[in-house]
């Protein structure tokens, strides 16, 4: 089976304080492993993937979440193997060279690139592939270098690429793929500013056809829990509706027709709270929440899984 570990940076990567502004934690990747390695068993490869993850940690790298097509993905080849040995027992050692690579799947570009040699000693080969694994520095500058270098190269690529991109979102809303291009749209990091801001506005506005789209069925629903006498439910639906979408004014009416059947301690609460929700709805940011959540679900339901050894091989 291949193997694909997703990684995602938050847009809002709260990690990324850790060593000041880490543009690295900012951009969302996918890490995709080998099936095997010669000589590593499945524990010595779950090790190593652990240990891979513990250097993108270290960067603000964190969670997963988002798909992206950009792929951070491991190449390790056996250096030397051979046995030593004394008067008292043979010992094992072991070296493997180990690449890791940034990558754009889709145009096969490579952003970054890092090499380092892991060495081992042990009283047998799985200890020494051990021994090599834990001999993988996860702190070491040139590691933290590698991946702040392909963030700044990737933050390029997305200034230089975002009529595309954003164009590509457009169509798929004209398509009524309305969370495919969201998604789109949310995989572009913030730290691209001039993109960004262009991503937002896009979003906001293709959020808003969405909600148009699918007025009708919001309230359709929100109707026949009226009917029921599922108050609460019916309203909850109506809180869905943004105030600028075309539905609002149908929504208003739904919900003053409940209010008129509700008693006095419900509708109190029910008008701070709507009162509440009003407000947040004025302000993009609150927008732009629920488009992100979105975009998360949207990717939970599509996943997309890259076979490593087309990965690899496409690096050449």
């Amino acid at each position: 089976m291949k193997k694909i570990f997703f990684i995602t940076l938050v847009s809002v990567c709260f990690l990324s304080k850790i060593k000041g502004q880490n543009l690295a934690g900012n951009i969302a990747f996918s890490l995709i492993m080998p099936d095997e390695i010669e000589n590593f068993n499945e524990t010595n490869l779950l090790k190593l993937e652990a240990k891979i993850i513990e250097a993108t940690s270290k960067v603000g790298i964190a969670g997963k979440g988002f798909y992206s097509d950009f792929i951070i993905y491991p190449v390790v080849t056996l250096n030397e193997k051979e046995t030593l040995t004394s008067s008292m027992k043979n010992m094992k050692t072991i070296s493997y060279d180990l690449s890791l690579f940034i990558k754009s799947q889709p145009d096969n570009r490579i952003f970054a690139s890092y090499s380092t040699t892991l060495t081992g000693v042990g009283t047998s080969d799985n200890t020494a592939i051990v021994n090599a694994i834990k001999d993988f520095d996860t702190g070491n500058p040139e590691l933290e270098s590698f991946f702040e270098t392909g963030a700044k190269k990737i933050i390029t690529y997305f200034d230089n690429n975002c009529d595309i991109l954003v164009s590509k979102a457009d169509s798929y809303a004209g398509m009524g793929e309305y969370e495919k291009s969201l998604a789109l749209l949310m995989a572009i990091p913030n730290l691209s500013t001039n993109c960004f801001k262009k991503v937002q506005s896009k979003s906001i506005s293709i959020y808003k056809l969405m909600l148009n789209k699918n007025c009708e069925s919001i309230l359709l629903q929100a109707n026949s829990y009226k009917a029921s006498g599922e108050y609460s439910r019916s309203l909850s639906m109506l809180t869905l509706i943004d105030p600028t979408s075309s539905c609002h004014g149908d929504a208003k009416k739904i919900i003053s027709e409940i209010e008129a059947k509700i008693d006095s301690e419900i509708k109190e609460n029910r008008t701070i709270e709507k009162e509440r929700v009003n407000q947040e709805l004025e302000f993009e940011k609150f927008r732009l929440t629920i488009i992100k959540e979105i975009a998360e679900v949207y990717y939970a339901k599509n996943p997309i899984t890259y076979n490593y050894y087309d990965v690899h091989i496409k690096k050449k």
